[in-house]
């Protein structure tokens, strides 16, 4: 009798074995790959109001993929543009309420952030659902190993604003005008960790060129951690070619996420230290 059970249990371990076997080959024939992608349009078509284009698929459901081109259009007029986008993650980890992923990479996207003169914008037009009034605390957590971002263009056009003028400081010099804001080079490095209760963050590398402006970062990088009572930006470090400064900001009793007037932080501890940096 044991040795019958013994055979069955090895029979059951080598089906499951042969099985996900056969499934992870699967899931890196063309066949499958062109089934995801038509699995991709069907749900973006039920859930988005926007053209979208999706490239070739490669690698494998199992561990990670790669899309050479994601676009999306809204009304008519760029929403976002991107080359290679690539995902490794624990599958796994789905079944057990986290999203974990190893790495994801974007290069070269176009990000347009358009705000119409009736003040909708853009991305408010995105989703066909409407927003859910459900309050229930999720017990997802998702992890971010690494999250960078090559290369990237950003394009905000406010038409409530002065979108259409040039903006200058009091000595004559162009300034930013955040109603028509272009942004060159955008390069994000950056890891975390984000549930309900709790928010970590290194971003280690952040820079950008604003051409017309004649505004460069050269680079950007601090540690960030959030909980419901304290939240601290620790090590922020900005670097522009002509000058650096450091600053580390500290709030206690209350939960930064969730202020929305002054009023709430009367009772708040609020402490800044601000000093310049040699660190570029």
């Amino acid at each position: 009798m044991t040795k019958r059970v013994s055979k069955i249990a090895l029979y059951s371990i080598l089906s499951v074995l042969l099985t996900a076997g056969g499934l992870a080959l699967f899931t890196q024939t063309p066949m499958f790959r062109e089934t995801l992608r038509s699995t991709l349009y069907t749900f973006l078509e039920n859930e988005v109001n926007a053209d979208i284009y999706i490239g070739e698929i490669n690698g494998n459901l199992f561990t990670g993929l790669t899309v050479d081109t994601v676009m999306m259009y809204v009304d008519g007029a760029p929403f976002v543009e991107a080359g290679a986008l690539s995902v490794k993650y624990d599958l796994l980890d789905l079944l057990k309420d986290r999203i974990t992923v190893d790495t994801l990479t974007l290069e070269n996207p176009s990000l347009h952030l358009i705000r119409r003169k009736n003040g909708e914008w853009n991305v408010n037009r995105l989703s066909k659902t409407p927003p859910s009034t459900d309050t229930t605390v999720s017990p997802l957590v998702v992890t971010a190993g690494k999250l960078r971002i090559i290369n990237a263009e950003f394009h905000l056009v406010d038409s409530t604003g002065a979108f259409d003028s040039v903006m200058t400081d009091r000595n004559g010099n162009r300034s930013i005008n955040y109603s028509d804001l272009h942004l060159e080079k955008v390069n994000i490095d950056l890891s975390g960790r984000y549930s309900a209760d709790d928010l970590t963050a290194r971003l280690r590398h952040l820079s950008f060129s604003a051409r017309r402006e004649r505004f460069t970062l050269l680079a950007m990088s601090a540690d960030v951690k959030r909980t419901k009572d304290s939240s601290i930006v620790k090590d922020l470090t900005i670097a522009t070619p002509s000058s650096s400064v450091k600053l580390t900001a500290r709030l206690a009793g209350a939960d930064a996420f969730r202020v929305s007037s002054v009023e709430q932080l009367r009772n708040a501890e609020i402490a800044v230290t601000v000093a310049p940096s040699t660190v570029l």
